[in-house]
């Protein structure tokens, strides 16, 4: 959605220069209190080229290309909204595995583990074994939430080194809680 907005703001700008060179170059003015210098000018303002020759088309090309910069080096208020959706799915995660327990344990082998046991563990979305998107979600909330699900119903059987839990002789694996 936002890369739509941004290309319908370019080809507006694009239009809105092409007409103020046909208005200039045909000596007419845009309208009776500009003359057709200032309406050039003021076209040159909205589209110009940059230092590297390529067009530059305003605050919306450079918010976008700021806010996937923050992205790319996980900083920023996107990434910091992805991180706590992601934490929250985490939990989720956590939950959602120990879920499938009446007495809210698991185990394997001697080892017997709880929720706490898999919360406890790091919920950072760099350090977890998961796909982080390349550019920015057009839904950070959602899309946090789910890798964070994800990663939270993973995670203990990552950190164990296990691919099964049970509870008597119900077999869980970290698919049962997604």
């Amino acid at each position: 959605m936002a890369r739509w907005h941004w290309l319908a703001i370019k080809g507006l700008r694009t239009i809105a220069l092409l007409v103020a060179i046909v208005f200039s170059a045909a000596g007419c003015g845009a309208s009776s209190d500009l003359s057709s210098s200032q309406t050039s000018s003021q076209a040159s303002s909205a589209v110009a080229l940059d230092d590297s020759g390529s067009y530059d088309y305003g605050d919306q090309a450079a918010a976008d290309d700021t806010a996937q910069s923050d992205w790319d080096s996980r900083v920023g208020s996107d990434w910091d909204e992805f991180a706590a959706a992601f934490e929250t799915g985490f939990y989720d995660g956590c939950t959602a595995l120990f879920e499938n327990s009446p007495d809210g344990t698991l185990h394997n082998g001697s080892n017997d583990y709880e929720v706490s046991d898999c919360e406890a563990l790091v919920v950072d979305p760099e350090m977890a074994d998961v796909e982080l998107p390349v550019e920015v979600p057009d839904d950070i909330q959602f899309d946090g939430n789910q890798l964070g699900a994800e990663a939270g119903c993973d995670a203990l059987f990552t950190s164990e080194g296990i691919d099964e839990l049970y509870w008597g002789t119900d077999t869980f694996t970290s698919a049962d809680c997604i």
